[in-house]
């Protein structure tokens, strides 16, 4: 084999060497604190007191509900993101239906059954246009409500 080609070989297996230790020290997120679907958090927004993190979902929504509430109640998307939101019940004896109020979801609904981790999903395109859209379940007294912001 020539002088030549053997530098060549040693350089390609240098670079494959360099590149697998770059990959491999790249740090891992801990267990529990898994991050997929979520671009950042932010308290933009928010008035003074208020320590609520509105969250930025990509594709997957998760939404969990109870009589006491929708979480979160406030979230971001991207503009025409296609979503899919999923609705989790914790309450045994409790069904919920969740819908939005503006007319571009007409005909979007999601119906959980009763029963503790019950979780239905549903998929949608979020609006091409930013702003606010609420979104509600009136299966309990009071309503539940929260808003999706699309940016």
């Amino acid at each position: 084999m020539k002088k030549q080609t053997i530098y060549w070989v040693i350089g390609i297996i240098v670079v494959l060497v360099i590149i697998a230790i770059v990959v491999s020290s790249k740090t891992e997120t801990p267990p529990g604190e898994e991050t997929e679907g979520v671009l950042e958090e932010t308290t933009e927004g928010l008035t003074e007191g208020e320590t609520e993190d509105i969250v930025f979902f990509e594709r997957d929504v998760p939404l969990v509900i109870s009589s006491s509430g929708i979480t979160p109640n406030k979230f971001r998307v991207r503009v025409g993101e296609l979503l899919n939101i999923s609705l989790t019940n914790t309450e045994a004896d409790q069904h919920f239906v969740l819908a939005f109020r503006d007319s571009f979801f007409e005909g979007f609904t999601i119906i959980v059954p009763s029963g503790v981790d019950e979780v239905k999903t549903s998929s949608v395109s979020a609006p091409m246009e930013a702003g606010e859209y609420v979104f509600y379940s009136d299966t309990v007294e009071p309503e539940l409500e929260g808003v999706m912001i699309v940016e």
